[in-house]
């Protein structure tokens, strides 16, 4: 098997130390089983976070408010637990919808993490999870049991741009759509009217017979009109070219917070 038949093979999640990042094992999974690949599980020990755990005072931040003094050895012992249960879930979840997977952990920098990820899969799962600026170091407390309740589906989204990996991330959606039986909705942004006809044309080539409803929405090729849309419709599954001229601009971080 090519490198190439490899990274085409898999859907790679990615994990940390925040145990609400778990649940997006299930929607990674859906994702695998509908287009019959890999599930892949990357479990980041953010070497940010451990750096300042060696601060003198240095305390954990629970997000019900409460903090905890800690170190590194403590901290080291927290990551090793929740990837621990990172596995047992992802083995579960992986079983139950009879898919291959594979788990590894790294020590590195979040950002360095998903770069990296983005050249070894073909699809890089990641959810409000990843660790950025806005959310702050700390760890959450762990769950008494898992909440059985998930989010209801609000449907497939897919960012159309123009560049190589448009029509293959359309294809992938396309396909994740039919396969759950969700709603696809193709977000098309465009400088002219005439760009937006005309990759509005090929999205609806590309998709003659889908078994589900298709929605096509023009916007403008702005960060903020990109924003927008998603904040409005919150879709259960957003699929884009990581390479993309607005999603390769800066923007990743800002689309998944």
């Amino acid at each position: 098997m090519t490198a190439l038949e490899q990274r085409a093979g898999r859907v790679l999640v990615t994990l940390d130390a925040d145990p609400d990042s778990l649940d997006l094992l299930e929607h990674a999974a859906d994702l695998a089983h509908a287009i019959d690949a890999e599930l892949a599980c990357l479990f980041v020990e953010d070497e940010n976070l451990l750096r300042l755990s060696e601060l003198p005072g240095a305390e954990i931040v629970f997000t019900t408010g409460g903090t905890r003094r800690t170190s590194l050895r403590e901290m080291e012992r927290q990551l090793k637990a929740r990837a621990a249960e990172a596995r047992q879930r992802l083995e579960r979840v992986a079983t139950h919808r009879q898919i291959a997977w594979s788990f590894e952990v790294r020590r590195c920098v979040w950002s360095q993490a998903i770069a990296e990820a983005t050249q070894s899969a073909r699809v890089v799962a990641m959810g409000r999870s990843g660790r950025g600026p806005a959310r702050g170091y700390g760890l959450a407390p762990r769950r008494q049991a898992e909440a059985p309740v998930r989010a209801q589906p609000r449907g497939v989204a897919v960012l159309y741009e123009a560049g190589e990996g448009a029509a293959g991330v359309l294809e992938l959606a396309r396909r994740a759509a039919a396969t759950l039986a969700l709603p696809l909705s193709v977000l098309i942004p465009a400088r002219t009217a005439e760009a937006a006809a005309s990759r509005s044309e090929e999205v609806r080539r590309q998709c003659t017979d889908l078994p589900v409803p298709l929605s096509l929405v023009r916007l403008p090729a702005t960060r903020a009109a990109l924003l927008r849309r998603l904040k409005e419709q919150r879709p259960h599954f957003l699929l884009l070219d990581a390479a993309g001229p607005l999603a390769g601009s800066g923007t990743l971080r800002q689309v998944v917070d």
